[in-house]
């Protein structure tokens, strides 16, 4: 039950953490001032190190809190048929 509870925080933690890195990258975005491009374009070519860093960051982060999902579901898959 303990590692439920943790592994609940780590999701929270992981989507906070997401959000708050998108709300910079979208910062970043607009003080580009480059209004030509749209952000789809801007976070697929990161025109400065500073927001590819922040791109690299989002997509760990992303595949990280998909595996704890996957983990979360997998084991109350596992204590519903241990229940059974």
């Amino acid at each position: 039950m303990l590692f439920l509870r943790l592994l609940i925080f780590v999701i929270v933690a992981l989507g906070v953490v997401i959000y708050l890195t998108a709300i910079k990258l979208r910062a970043e975005f607009y003080n580009a001032g480059d209004k030509h491009f749209e952000f789809k374009d801007f976070y697929k070519n990161p025109p400065t190190d500073y927001a590819a860093s922040l791109v690299r960051l989002i997509k760990k982060l992303t595949l990280g809190l998909i595996a704890a999902v996957v983990v979360f579901c997998l084991i109350l898959a596992w204590v519903a048929f241990v229940q059974t």
